[in-house]
C-alpha cells in the first residue's frame, strides 16, 4: 500500500477533534493572515515539490504571525492534551509542524547538521506538539518524530525497544465472581417485544439477578466496592487515571476496577470489562459481560477515534461466537441473538433504530456435546439451483436459490485466499520517492526470498532462496493484491510466470484518484470527484489498466479504490453520491471492453454502504477494508446482504504482531495468529453452504505478506512507537508490524523473511480441506 490505512474499527475512545484547514480570505498576509493550517498545507505541498525557498518564505510566515502564540500554548502543557483539547493548541501544532517540515528538508538534502539543530530546537521548544496526518488518520507526536529522524542521521538503523512503564503486572482475581455460571435470565425478570424496536428487559428480581452476575457484570457494581482488592488497589494509587488509559495495562486487577466502575454508557462500560476479561483469560465472566451488554443495554451508540459509529451490541453478539468456537472447553451454545441497526451506515445518531433478540446461552453437559455443537456450523446445505449471475466471463459470481453466493473460476467455485504483497525495501518509501516496483526488478523477492531458519539474520548456507511466491503456494494462498499506477505498473512477465510456476491469481486495484493517484490532481488540491478533468483523466487511466491487463491469464478480478470514503486528497467523504456514481460509470466503462472479470469495490468497512447499495449497481461485489477485532467482522456480512444483496469479502484484514512493551514477541505473535484465524473462520463460515452462515462471504485477503518500514516516516527504523489506537491485543495499530514475515534487522532486506506464527496457522487453515 502507499499508505497508513484510516481504519475503521470496533475500539472506542474519545475522537480527535481534526481542525479545518481553512482557505485563505486574501493573497496579502500583511493585511489578513493566512491561517496556520493554511501555511501547514502550502509548506507540506512546497516540500513535495523540492521548493525550499517557498518552504522557508512559509515557516517565516508562520512565525511573524503565530509565533509567539505557539510560545506561549506550549508553556501551559506539561504532557499530551486530551482528545478534546487538541483545538485550544492548533497554533502550536501548526508552528511545530511547519518547522519540522523545514528540518524534514534540510535532512534530505544531506545537511545533517542543520537538520539536527533544528530537530532538536523543536524537541525543546515544542516537546507535546502534535500533527495531523490526514493519510495516516492520526496525530503523531513532533517531538518523537523529531528524535527519530536524529536517530537515523546519527547511525542508528534500528530503534531501540521501549522500556515497560513502571506498571505492576497482576492476574485479575474476583472476590464476588456470581453464583450462576450462565445466568438464566428468564428467572430474573421478563423479554419484553423481542425482535422488534420496542425491545426491554424489565428485571423484577434485582437482588438475585446481580448476586447471580458477581461483580462488575451489571447490575452489579455494589459488591465491587466491598472488595478487599478494589481497597487496596485505591490506596496503592493503581486506580489513579482515566480509564482508557487502563484498556491496555498489564495491571488487570486495577483495570478491571477502573472500568467496572467507569463513567461511561452501561454497553461501553460492559464490553470493555469484558476485554480485561479475555486478556485475564476469565471467558465465563467475559461472555456474561457481553451477554449482559445484549441484554440490557442492546441500543448503545459509541463512536471510533474517527468520530464514525460503532455498535457495541452486535460486537458483543459476535464476541460470545469467537469465544465459545475458539474455546469449546467452556462446553457453551449460544443461539438467537441478533440486533438489527436500521440506518447504521452514516454518522447521524438521531436516525439509529435497534431491533433486538437477545438470544440465549445454553450450558452443555460435555466438550463432546460442545464439539458437536460447533461442528454443526460447519454443516453444508444445500444450495439450489443458480437464480443469478454477475459478470458472464470465465469469472463471475453466482447467486443460488438459498441466497448464497460463490465466485466462479473456469467453472469451479473459488474461495478468495489472498494476501497484500508489498515487499518494501527496508529505507524506500513511497513518502520521498523512492518505493520501487518489486516486479520490474530482475532480483525479485518474488522469487529470491530466503527464510531465515535460525533467526540470526546473515544468510547461512541452509537459507536457501525460496521466492515468496513459493511460500505463499505453500501457505495455501490463491491471490494477492496489486495495485496499478501509471509510474508503477506490475510487471506481465513475472506475473505470468508466477501464475504459471504456482497458480496464484492478482485482483489488481486501480486507487480511482485516492491520495490524487492518476487523477491529475495535486495532493494539496486532491481528486475532486465531480470535477470533468479529474474523471476524465481517471476514466482513462482505468481504461489504459484493463486494456493492458485483460487478457492476462492471471487476472481474477478488478478492484477500484482504496477506502476512498474515508477521503485523504480526494472528497469522496464529502461528496459520496459523486463518487459512487462516477465508480458506477468506471465499473460499466470496464464490462464495456471486458467482459470476462468481474468488477469490486475497496471500501473503509461499511460507511456510506447505502450510497454505495443506490449509486453503484453495475459493480459486482463489495470489497471493504475491515479491522474490527480478533473475532471477525460482525455484522457487516448481514449489513451488506441487507442493503446492497451483493457478494462480499475484506479486501484487507490483519493485525500487528507487535503488543508494546508489555507484551512479549512470542505473546504477540500468538495474538496475531489468533486474530487472523478468528478473522478466517468468520469468512469461511460465511461463505456459500455453510449452515448458520449469511452466505455472501467469497473470502478475503489478509493485511499484508512483508512488515513495511515506512510507515511511521522514518523507513530505516522499524518503529515501534504507539499510533492510532485499534482493537488489537496492544492497544494500537503498530502498523510497520502487520506482515506475516518480518525482515529481521532489515540488513538483508528485501530478502530476509522471518516466518511468524500466523504463517504456520494459515498453512493449516488454508490447505484444509473443510
Amino acid at each position: 500500500m502507499t499508505s497508513k490505512k484510516i481504519l475503521f474499527f470496533v475500539i472506542l475512545l474519545v475522537w480527535a477533534l481534526v481542525y479545518t484547514r481553512a482557505d485563505s480570505s486574501s493573497e496579502s498576509f500583511s493585511v489578513h493572515p493566512r491561517s496556520s493550517s493554511e501555511i501547514v498545507r502550502l509548506a507540506w505541498q512546497a516540500s513535495h515539490e523540492q521548493d525550499f525557498s517557498t518552504l522557508q518564505d512559509l515557516v517565516n510566515e508562520m512565525l511573524s504571525a503565530y509565533g509567539e502564540e505557539a510560545k506561549l500554548q506550549a508553556v501551559k502543557l506539561k504532557a499530551f492534551p486530551a482528545y478534546d483539547q487538541f483545538q485550544d493548541y492548533r497554533i502550536m501544532n501548526d508552528v511545530a509542524t511547519a518547522l519540522f517540515i523545514k528540518a524534514e528538508f534540510l535532512m534530505h538534502q544531506g545537511k545533517n547538521e542543520e537538520a539536527i539543530t533544528a530537530f532538536k530546537n523543536l524537541i525543546e521548544k515544542y516537546p507535546w506538539a502534535q500533527s495531523w496526518d490526514p493519510s495516516r488518520g492520526s496525530y503523531w507526536s513532533v517531538a518523537e518524530r523529531s528524535q527519530a529522524s536524529i536517530d537515523v542521521m546519527s547511525g542508528k538503523s534500528i530503534q531501540e525497544e521501549a522500556a515497560a512503564k513502571n506498571v505492576p503486572h497482576t492476574m485479575l482475581t474476583l472476590a464476588f465472581p456470581g453464583k450462576e455460571r450462565v445466568i438464566d435470565y428468564t428467572k430474573y425478570g421478563k423479554f419484553l417485544n423481542e425482535g422488534t424496536k420496542d425491545y426491554h428487559y424489565q428485571i423484577t428480581d434485582q437482588a438475585g439477578l446481580a448476586a447471580a452476575a458477581g461483580e462488575g457484570v451489571y447490575p452489579n457494581i455494589v459488591d465491587i466496592y466491598k472488595s478487599s482488592g478494589y481497597r487496596e488497589a485505591f490506596k496503592q494509587g493503581r486506580l489513579q487515571g482515566n480509564h482508557w488509559n487502563f484498556v491496555n495495562s498489564p495491571d488487570l486487577q486495577a483495570a478491571f476496577y477502573k472500568w467496572a466502575t467507569a463513567p461511561e454508557p452501561g454497553g461501553v462500560r460492559l464490553f470493555y470489562t469484558g476485554i480485561i476479561f479475555e486478556k485475564a483469560r476469565m471467558y465465563e465472566q467475559a461472555i456474561k459481560c457481553y451477554h449482559a451488554l445484549i441484554v440490557h443495554f442492546p441500543g448503545t451508540l459509541a463512536w471510533t477515534y474517527w468520530h464514525t459509529p460503532w455498535f457495541p451490541g452486535q460486537a458483543a453478539i459476535a464476541k460470545i461466537h469467537y469465544l465459545i468456537r475458539m474455546h469449546p472447553e467452556l462446553k457453551l451454545e449460544f443461539k438467537g441473538a441478533k440486533i438489527q441497526v436500521l440506518n447504521f451506515f452514516d454518522n447521524d445518531p438521531s436516525d439509529k433504530i435497534f431491533i433486538t433478540t437477545a438470544g440465549n446461552i445454553r450450558e452443555l453437559s460435555s466438550v463432546q456435546e460442545a464439539q458437536e455443537a460447533l461442528n454443526i456450523e460447519k454443516q453444508k446445505i444445500d444450495l439450489g439451483a443458480p437464480v443469478k449471475t454477475l459478470g458472464q466471463g470465465k469469472v463471475h459470481f453466482v447467486r443460488y436459490a438459498n441466497g448464497h453466493w460463490q465466485l466462479m473460476v473456469d467453472g469451479q467455485p473459488f474461495l478468495i485466499k489472498g494476501v497484500t504483497y508489498t515487499p518494501t525495501k527496508v529505507g524506500q518509501s513511497p513518502d520521498n520517492g523512492t518505493l520501487t516496483n518489486w516486479t520490474d526488478e530482475d532480483s525479485s523477492p518474488g522469487y529470491l526470498a530466503w527464510v531465515d531458519k535460525d533467526g540470526n539474520n546473515p544468510q547461512d548456507a541452509d537459507d536457501s532462496a525460496v521466492g515468496d511466491l513459493k511460500l505463499m503456494k505453500d501457505m495455501g494462498a490463491n491471490t494477492i493484491r496489486l495495485y496499478y499506477q501509471t509510474k508503477m505498473k506490475p510487471n506481465k512477465t513475472i506475473l505470468r510466470r508466477m501464475f504459471k510456476d504456482y497458480g496464484l491469481r492478482v485482483a489488481m486495484g486501480n486507487y480511482l484518484g485516492k491520495y490524487a493517484i492518476d487523477s491529475g490532481a495535486s495532493w494539496s488540491e486532491g481528486t475532486d470527484y465531480e470535477n470533468p478533468q479529474h474523471q476524465k483523466t481517471m476514466m482513462e487511466n482505468v481504461r489504459q489498466m484493463v486494456l493492458e491487463y485483460k487478457d492476462e491469464p492471471y487476472v481474477l478480478m478488478w478492484i477500484l479504490g482504496n477506502e476512498n470514503n474515508y477521503g485523504v486528497a480526494s472528497n469522496a467523504d464529502k461528496k459520496p453520491e459523486a463518487y459512487y456514481q462516477f465508480v458506477n460509470e468506471v465499473a460499466k466503462m470496464i464490462k464495456s471492453i471486458d467482459p470476462d472479470h468481474p468488477v469490486a469495490i475497496c471500501n473503509g468497512d461499511t460507511l456510506f454502504l447505502d450510497k454505495f447499495a443506490k449509486f453503484a449497481s453495475d459493480v459486482d461485489a463489495y470489497g471493504s477494508n475491515v479491522y474490527r477485532g480478533n473475532y471477525g467482522f460482525g455484522s457487516f456480512w448481514q449489513e451488506v446482504s441487507e442493503v446492497a444483496g451483493k457478494p462480499a469479502f475484506p479486501t484487507e484484514y490483519g493485525a500487528p504482531a507487535y503488543g508494546g512493551p508489555n507484551m512479549s514477541q512470542e505473546e504477540a505473535q500468538e495474538a496475531q495468529a489468533d486474530y487472523h484465524k478468528g478473522n478466517w473462520l468468520d469468512m469461511l463460515y460465511n461463505s456459500a453452504g455453510y449452515v448458520n452462515g449469511q452466505g455472501n462471504s467469497v473470502g478475503g485477503i489478509a493485511f499484508e505478506w512483508l512488515d513495511e518500514w515506512w510507515k511511521n516516516y522514518e523507513p530505516a527504523i522499524h518503529n515501534t512507537n504507539v499510533d492510532v489506537i485499534g482493537p488489537f491485543s496492544g492497544g494500537y495499530y503498530y502498523e510497520e508490524w502487520f506482515g506475516l514475515f518480518g525482515q529481521g534487522d532489515g540488513q538483508h532486506s528485501p530478502y530476509l523473511r522471518e516466518p511468524r506464527k500466523v504463517y504456520y496457522t494459515y498453512r493449516e487453515l488454508w490447505n484444509s480441506k473443510t
